[in-house]
């Protein structure tokens, strides 16, 4: 193990306890939690103490999932799988990634246009084209002319392809500007901006969330993280690791990089009263436990039945907004982090995953060829 690996570790292991209700383990203890870690899954543990892995009545980290394992072992099952009659394992994945695909895809699972949020004009190569009733793009307009029905409100701006919220912007349309954050843009201005070949972004209103969700924080979308597995025969939703993030008061997003407040919800829908920042790591007594989300278990059943309808993704975290009528879909994952699930203390999600990846690679079409020529 070399030195850059060795400081890191030392660092980690320097920060302060998130549990100081609790004894800690020793310096060296912890230092060799973390090289254990290194050695069995080639990755600094920047979670330990987030995972509550540095008290002394920690579980056995081994039980806690890794983000390499995670990578690894979703790509194999989301290539490897696929139904009966097709003759070549299609990667689904972008559907999750792309968010004009997964507009198109959802368009067609859904049940009605409550389930999730449409938009309502495509910009491509910054030529802009508004949806039409019929969900098709009519002609193309310049921004100041597209926007005239928007002043006054919010608007949400995707580009399709993106992560971790880096490429949303929520903006507030005004007479004659557009202010993202603290800039103000001209109508020309914010259009230069989204312009640029091979640039491709997807606009939606902001939308209206439930009152109980807005007492949380009203100038974001307050999202919950649930999470799917689809075996190939079923699918299985994780109740105990909902997680609702909760945008920080004045922020537009609930996206970690803009430090959201993730809280743990139980089964029953009701949040914990303790929440523990990724960005800044902390933890952050919330005074709101028992406070009970509106239509979680509706959430739970939605999220089941559009998984049901995309098997060949082995896994999906979804973010969903709880509407004044029910649950919407923002936006599905693939590629999801084990970090926000784990971050509570009392186990891991390793054991969970090996069980219903075992099961998916049982339903793996028997012809299938893990390593194609290509």
């Amino acid at each position: 193990m070399d030195k850059e690996i060795t400081d890191k570790i030392w660092e980690i292991v320097g920060q302060p306890t998130l549990y100081p209700e609790v004894e800690r383990k020793s310096e060296e203890r912890r230092f060799q939690d973390m090289v254990e870690w290194y050695e069995a899954n080639n990755e600094v543990n920047h979670w330990y103490n987030l995972y509550g892995l540095d008290r002394v009545d920690a579980p056995d980290q081994k039980n806690y999932l890794d983000n390499g394992k995670l990578r690894r072992e979703r790509w194999k099952a989301n290539s490897t799988f696929y139904p009966a009659g097709n003759a070549f394992p299609f990667d689904y994945t972008l559907v999750m990634r792309d968010k004009l695909l997964f507009e198109n895809w959802i368009s067609q699972t859904a049940q009605s246009k409550s389930e999730y949020v449409p938009s309502i004009c495509v910009i491509r190569n910054g030529e802009l084209r508004p949806r039409k009733e019929n969900g098709l793009l009519g002609e193309a307009l310049d921004l100041a002319e597209f926007l005239k029905p928007y002043l006054g409100q919010s608007l949400v701006f995707k580009q399709t392809y993106g992560s971790h919220g880096y490429t949303v912007e929520v903006v507030d349309v005004e007479d004659d500007k557009i202010t993202h954050r603290d800039h103000s843009y001209s109508f020309a201005e914010y259009a230069e901006h989204l312009s640029g070949e091979r640039t491709c972004w997807i606009v939606q209103e902001f939308m209206k969330q439930h009152p109980a969700l807005n007492k949380l924080n009203e100038s974001s979308i307050n999202c919950i993280r649930m999470i799917t597995y689809s075996t190939g025969s079923r699918v299985v939703i994780d109740d105990e690791h909902s997680i609702l993030r909760i945008g920080r008061p004045g922020q537009r997003t609930n996206d970690m990089p803009e430090g959201a407040i993730p809280i743990l919800i139980n089964k029953d829908g009701k949040i914990s009263d303790i929440a523990y920042s990724i960005n800044p790591m902390e933890r952050i007594e919330t005074g709101l436990g028992g406070y009970e989300i509106p239509y979680f278990q509706e959430a739970l059943d939605l999220c089941v039945r559009l998984h049901k309808s995309i098997p060949e993704l082995f896994t999906i975290g979804w973010d969903v907004a709880i509407g004044p009528d029910g649950p919407v879909i923002i936006e599905g994952n693939d590629g999801w982090h084990p970090r926000l699930v784990q971050c509570y203390f009392g186990e891991g999600l390793r054991p969970m995953w090996e069980e219903l990846m075992a099961e998916r690679q049982q339903n793996v079409h028997p012809d299938v060829d893990e390593h194609p020529e290509i």
